[in-house]
């Protein structure tokens, strides 16, 4: 089964199980955690995002259902993030809050 995706008017197609690429460890990188929705359909984890300095997460952006299995499997640990963002507090964002503060 193939994902696509339309990048400015391109259809692309994407495999639907698309491994993310590990940080350098060099610099400021983002890494989506997750991109879906609330729909379970996609096997996507919703949305969140991790930013790391110097090979350090520093930022949780958001932190969507299925976030907290995606954050625990990019090595990723609560205790050294500086702060976590929270753009709004539907279940798509906030979902796996909760999950992450008992699992630290």
């Amino acid at each position: 089964m193939r994902m696509f995706a339309a990048f400015r008017g391109a259809s692309v197609a994407l495999p639907l199980h698309v491994a993310a690429a590990p940080c350098t460890g060099h610099g400021v990188e983002l890494q989506v955690l997750g991109s879906g929705g609330p729909e379970l359909e996609d096997k996507r984890a919703s949305t969140s995002y991790l930013i790391w300095v110097d090979g350090q997460p520093r930022v949780l952006v958001d932190s969507g259902g299925g976030s907290a299995l995606r954050f625990g499997q990019a090595g990723a640990h609560v205790a050294k993030l500086d702060v976590v963002l929270l753009s709004h507090l539907h279940v798509d964002h906030s979902g796996d809050f909760a999950a992450l503060i008992k699992s630290s």
